[in-house]
Formats: structure tokens, sequence, C-alpha cells
């Protein structure tokens, strides 16, 4: 129960205090333990209790597996991930689908796209059908090395097999399309998407443009997709209220309402009109609209 709410320094205390209190561990007390490590970001408890199983006479199954990998990851340590991973047959562990996901993120946390389509090349070695979310892991991974042409083949190749995209997948290709400056292609994807009725917030009124959940480039995406409808006439000009958030929820310093604005500037776009009681949005007055519009033809 603490695993699951979170509180991963509780759940940790319950599992250390059953052998002071004559309770033998079993594979799912270590299980919800080291998952509980993976929450925390606490990877080097997680290899210990893992390391600890055998004096327990306990054999990892592929729930453990899967959290010792997710915690290696999210302490940073991909290449000991893809080592766990790589130790699971000889441990007498099926790798199933789940793991298989777990190690193509350990690979886009490492930058190491070949490896990662490698591993999915690998599933039906296994008897394992690829499916979305490892296409879109697998294309995170491309994108996060400059692969963008990998990551557009293996979005193709992804429908061709009947798997139908969603959000993730078109974020995964949309932001290594941006960062490639193939920046057409990435708006024809984002309106794609939008016709199949992803991105509702970005894209569910004429009068206001929400950014907020978006990482940088997909918020770009959406801005050029706007300005280009309005320049070819497939959007009428009105006042629009483009949210960016003020970062309440982010790690750190906020990065998105700088990124929009300073994408605006430059392109250059219509000009902002700040809300000083709200830094987190601005407004595109239909008059700075229609002088943007006019400097276009």
């Amino acid at each position: 129960a603490c695993e699951k709410a979170g509180q991963w320094e509780k759940a940790l205390e319950v599992f250390e205090s059953m052998e002071g209190r004559g309770i033998a561990p079993d594979v799912y007390s270590f299980n919800a333990a080291i998952t509980a490590c993976k929450k925390g970001r606490q990877w080097e408890k997680a290899l210990k209790l893992f390391g600890s199983m055998n004096k327990h006479a306990l054999k990892p199954n592929n729930v453990t597996f899967s959290s010792i990998i997710g915690a290696c990851k999210a302490g940073g340590q991909w290449e000991i991930a893809l080592d766990l991973f790589e130790s699971m047959k000889s441990c007498g562990v099926e790798p199933d689908a789940i793991s298989f996901l777990d190690a193509i993120s350990a690979c886009e946390e490492g930058f190491q796209w070949e490896k990662a389509l490698e591993l999915l090349n690998k599933m039906s070695d296994y008897g394992l059908k690829e499916n979305v979310n490892v296409y879109s892991t697998v294309i995170a991974a491309c994108k996060s090395c400059g692969k963008w042409e990998k990551a557009l083949e293996l979005f193709n190749l992804m429908q061709s097999k009947g798997l139908a995209p969603d959000v993730p997948s078109y974020n995964a290709v949309i932001e290594a399309l941006d960062s490639a400056q193939r920046f057409d292609e990435a708006v024809a994807l984002i309106l794609e998407a939008r016709d199949k009725t992803f991105y509702a917030k970005q894209f569910s009124s004429t009068l206001r443009i929400d950014l907020h959940e978006c990482s940088a480039a997909v918020a770009r995406t959406a801005l050029r997709a706007i300005l280009m409808e309005l320049k070819v006439g497939l959007r009428t000009p009105s006042e629009i209220l483009v949210i960016t958030g003020q970062g309440r929820h982010s790690e750190g310093e906020a990065v998105l309402p700088g990124v929009v604005r300073d994408f605006l500037r430059i392109l250059p776009g219509p000009e902002m009109t700040e809300i000083p009681e709200n830094p987190g949005r601005f407004v595109l007055t239909r008059d700075s609209v229609m002088e943007w519009l006019q400097s276009q033809r």
C-alpha cells in the first residue's frame, strides 16, 4: 500500500522491519520494496535488495526485473539497466513486453538508438508483438540522437503494421522533425493528429491555444500550424489567447513561457500583448494578427 501511494521511504521501513518481526520476505515483498526504490530514485538501494534475494533463496520474476531495470533507468544508470535486462535469460526469466519496454526506455535515456532498434527487432524472437508504446519509445530514442529519418521511418512502419499512433508517438516524431528543422513535415503531422482528435487542448478553440502541457517542439509546431492556417485563409483572423503556463509544475525554472515568446519574436509572428497579472498567458490581438498577415503578402 505504501509503495502504491508513493511513500517509498515508508515502504522500505516496513520491508526492513519484516525480519525483525520474524517474517520472511517473499518475492512479492521484494518486488514492492524495489518498486518503492524505483519511485524514490534509489537505484543503489534497489540493486542491494535485488542482490539480497539470493540469501533468501528467492528467484526474481518479470515484475522484479521490470522494477530493478526501471529503478536503474530512473537513477540515470542506463548501462546497468541494460545489463540487468541481458541477464534475465540466465536467471531463468523470459523477457516480456514490459521488460522490453523498460530496456528500450533505458536506451532512450542513454542515447542508444541502435540498441533500442535492436531490442525492437528482437521481440519477435520471444514470440512478443510490438505495440505502440514500444514503437513510441524507440522513436523517442532516435529523436534524442538526431535520427529524424529513422524516427519517421519507424512511425510509418508502425502504421503499416496496423498500429495506430497515439499522442506520445506523434510527440516523438514531431520533436524529431522540429529538431531537424523539417518544419513543414512537423506541421503536417500535428494537423493529421488534430484530425484524429488528438491535441484537443491545443486546437479546441479558434480563440485560444493551450500549450502548457506541450514540449517546446510541439508548442512551436502547434503555433506554426495556426499561423499557416491563418496565412492560407483556413482560419478566420481573431484575437487568440495563448496559454503557456507559469511553470508551477515544472522541475526547476519554467522553460516553455520563454520558448514560446522567443519563437514568435524570432519568426517573427504577430505582436504579443502581455497580461501583467498572469505571466502564463499572452494575447495575439486581432489587429496584430491582421498586421502580421499583411506583412506576409
